[in-house]
């Protein structure tokens, strides 16, 4: 059985062999994959392996092409993607979850039922909005500002998430995407790239959006402070 350091490591490797080569154009059907192994000079069970994860991808992100699928779950480290490729590379260890989860810092708050806006409108609307992406990776948005009911934890149920933070959408376009959360404080890369995946999955540009912030003390300020960007 192979750790879990090795697993993250041979399935990054099948994973980006197959996406380069698809975004090279060498590939036209995944049933060429093994073919295209052999031109690299690279492990043919690799590609197999990354063949089932392709295919696995297109079907978790319809509507994109193979290279650009396999990065955005990869990326968003879909449990199901990576375990898929892992068993079919013959790795019979593989981790439960590979995901970082942010709980709620303030589990006494009270938690209503959340104002939700459904993703088939999120393209017709202009405003700032409340965002979570749930522990299972699901995008939840909700209402900016009106409480009760338009708080992440309120959107979150008080559960852990994976990201949280405000969107700006103007005339069916991403404005900027952050992580203005207090309940939650998600930070680092993993929250960044989780929100633009979610968002990118709709069919949102949500590429170069995401605006990394801090919460600044500011005893003058009606909240006792302010969210801004981080330097």
């Amino acid at each position: 059985a192979s750790n879990s350091s090795s697993w993250i490591s041979d399935t990054a490797n099948a994973l980006y062999a197959v996406s380069n080569a698809a975004s090279l154009g060498l590939i036209g059907e995944i049933a060429k994959l093994e073919g295209t192994a052999n031109l690299f000079n690279t492990n043919s069970t690799a590609y197999r392996g990354a063949a089932l994860a392709t295919n696995t991808a297109l079907a978790l992100a319809p509507g994109l092409d193979a290279a650009v699928a396999v990065r955005s779950l990869m990326a968003a480290g879909d449990v199901g993607f990576f375990k898929a490729v892992g068993l079919s590379l013959g790795l019979s260890e593989v981790p439960e979850s590979e995901v970082k989860l942010f709980e709620n810092l303030y589990s006494d708050h009270d938690i209503y039922p959340p104002k939700l806006i459904p993703q088939a409108q999120l393209k017709s609307i202009n405003g700032s909005f409340n965002y979570v992406v749930t522990k299972d990776g699901d995008l939840i948005v909700g209402r900016s500002g009106q409480f009760p009911g338009g708080g992440h934890i309120d959107l979150a149920s008080g559960q852990p998430v994976q990201a949280a933070g405000e969107v700006k959408i103007v005339n069916g376009q991403i404005k900027y995407i952050d992580n203005s959360s207090g309940h939650y404080q998600p930070v680092g890369l993993e929250a960044k790239q989780v929100a633009v995946n979610a968002f990118g999955n709709l069919g949102f540009n949500a590429e170069d959006k995401y605006i990394d912030k801090i919460w600044l003390e500011n005893a003058n300020l009606p909240l006792g402070g302010a969210w801004r960007p981080k330097l």
